[in-house]
């Protein structure tokens, strides 16, 4: 059972920066909405509206362009993403509350192509307030067009650049339904029904929803998905204390040779604590000898920001099919190992099957047996390397 296709794992894939989205959008936008976009990215930002030091409040939808000199695809439209209400008033609201933009004018220069979304939020009795997000060509991500810069984190710039880059591939599939604000288990029930998946798209600190609840969705709803049938789904958090190693618990999960040269397999850790931790990174990891002697490499997994953990999360199912915990986050870190000399194309000699493996998380360890769980699959059980393996961090949920 190859860890990858375990559980419910994705990231918010970002299309090609140029493609913008068909069709779709909600009930109650403004007639606005309709307006074509530009052809390229406004070059005079102090032309946009600066009377306000927020996006007015309350819309009632918003238009997303992606700015490009030419359409690359004949099945284009002009008019952008229109989303729906609920999308409209939470990218909003991620805008608004993000921090100020302190950097010069002359860090963003130039201003070409393919390097902003323009945003026009609807309203019903109130003309469109226009807003330029800039995520390529600042050092960080810029929003542009309040007296009040704003710089968004790089996740919220791609959640609004993927919603944007959506375009309908798939005229005979169900467009997206609408997830926002339902728990991860009923999300799944409504995206199921409706032919999709569901795919991890991260974390997001936010006040107005409960925790765990469907806080963004590419594509957005009443879009057709451009990545297959998948639905990635942001998660909304409350702040919460870094995660002790007391109160995580690690196993180790068999992939099986991936091909005569590769290993793979990874570890999954969870919070058994009675409450939300914050896991920071990055995860030191190494293999150690039954004596505790380090016998690979050390390498290092990132950890994205915002990845809290779910509290009193139940052991995971050791295979498919098995039920799947549903709203509960955990980490699972993929790792592989090469299994042959790259000069002779042999196996390598020795082959190194750690006993265990020693992870150092925010100061603190935890050693786990480098024995798969999963007693389905026996003949994958500890990963074989060479003396060194690699190591990345999968959000999973």
């Amino acid at each position: 059972m190859g860890v990858g296709t375990r559980g419910i794992l994705g990231v918010v894939l970002l299309a090609a920066g140029s493609f913008v989205a068909a069709c779709g959008g909600g009930e109650g936008q403004g007639a606005q909405a309709q307006s074509i976009c530009p052809s390229i990215i406004p070059t005079q930002l102090s032309a946009l509206s600066t009377s306000d030091r927020s996006i007015p409040a309350h819309p009632t939808g918003a238009q997303l362009c992606s700015f490009s000199k030419r359409r690359l695809l004949p099945f284009e439209p002009t008019n952008g993403v229109r989303v729906d209400q609920s999308t409209a008033r939470v990218v909003a609201r991620l805008i608004n509350s993000a921090s100020p933009f302190h950097r010069p004018d002359r860090t963003c220069r130039p201003l070409g192509t393919d390097n902003g979304v323009m945003i026009r939020f609807t309203y019903v009795r109130a003309q469109p307030h226009e807003v330029a997000l800039i995520y390529y060509g600042c050092p960080t991500p810029a929003v542009f067009g309040l007296s009040t810069r704003r710089a968004p984190s790089t996740d919220i710039s791609n959640l609004v650049v993927s919603a944007a880059n959506s375009f309908a591939s798939k005229r005979g599939h169900a467009t997206a339904p609408e997830l926002i604000g339902d728990d991860i288990a009923t999300a799944e029930h409504v995206a199921t029904a409706d032919g999709y998946s569901l795919g991890y798209g991260g974390e997001q600190i936010d006040s107005t929803f409960p925790f765990g609840a469907v806080l963004f969705q590419v594509p957005p709803a009443g879009l057709w998905s451009t990545f297959g049938d998948q639905i990635d789904v942001t998660i909304a958090v409350r702040p919460a204390p870094s995660c002790v190693v007391s109160s995580l618990v690690a196993d180790y999960q068999g992939g099986g040779p991936e091909n005569a040269a590769l290993d793979v397999g990874g570890i999954d850790i969870r919070d058994v604590g009675l409450a939300p931790c914050l896991l920071r990174g990055p995860i030191a990891i190494e293999g150690v000898s039954a004596t505790g002697a380090v016998v690979t490499n050390q390498v290092e997994a990132a950890v994205g920001p915002n990845l809290i953990l779910t509290p009193a999360t139940p052991p995971l199912p050791e295979s498919i099919p098995g039920p799947l915990p549903a709203g509960e986050v955990w980490v699972s870190i993929q790792m592989s190992a090469g299994t042959e000399n790259p000069n002779t194309g042999q196996s390598c000699s020795p082959q190194i099957t750690p006993a265990r493996w020693r992870l150092t998380i925010d100061g603190g360890t935890l050693s786990i047996e480098n024995s798969s769980v999963d007693s389905a699959y026996p003949q994958f059980a500890g990963l074989v390397t060479c003396g060194s393996f690699s190591a990345a961090v999968a959000r999973a949920i």
